[in-house]
């Protein structure tokens, strides 16, 4: 009973020893788990009825970028450094939209100069307080692509979105995780 015992955790410590070992094959930094990198607009942004609007993230808070995948000189998009899969998410809150028409978030990639929707949400506008979107997709992208969040909203006139404070999760926001690398684009 013991040596099954014993058995057991040494198969666990092997695993994760493993997991840990391919994890870090090729990295000099072994606390380093690939691109990734995210952006937070600090100001609010004025979005007009009806109109695909591109989020620019000027100014901008940004936060754990080793691989240069934000520009604050092309302040629309990210650079995906790697042909890999990534996470890409996006959220926004749209300033008391009083029940009228829908808001939506989109995300998009540029592949060889075009930009293609590869994700959205759009929800109803509220009748009452702000009208809080997000996305999230799994994006299998060449090395060098461009990432950006699109906004939407028909409400009958022009929304902000809202940015809040410390406190709050106001602020429109675009994140690119680095998950695994690409065996074949899909």
């Amino acid at each position: 009973m013991k040596l099954r015992k014993y058995l057991r955790v040494a198969v666990i410590f092997l695993t994760a020893a493993v997991i840990l070992l391919l994890a870090s094959a090729g990295d000099d930094d072994h606390t380093y788990w690939g691109p990734h990198n995210y952006v937070y607009r600090n100001a609010t942004q004025t979005i007009p009825n009806a109109a695909n609007t591109v989020v620019s993230f000027n100014p901008a808070q940004e936060g754990g970028d080793w691989d240069n995948m934000f520009d604050p000189d092309h302040p629309t998009y990210m650079v995906c450094p790697k042909e890999a899969v990534y996470l890409v998410t996006a959220q926004a809150v749209f300033e008391e939209p009083n029940g009228v028409g829908h808001c939506s978030v989109y995300l998009e990639e540029n592949t060889n100069g075009t930009w293609e929707r590869r994700a959205q949400q759009r929800i109803p506008s509220p009748e009452h307080g702000d009208a809080m979107v997000s996305v999230a997709a799994t994006f299998a992208v060449n090395a060098g692509d461009k990432v950006r969040m699109v906004v939407r909203q028909t409400s009958g006139g022009p929304l902000d979105l809202l940015v809040g404070n410390d406190t709050t999760n106001y602020r429109p926001k675009l994140a690119v995780v680095f998950l695994r690398p690409q065996y074949g684009y899909e």
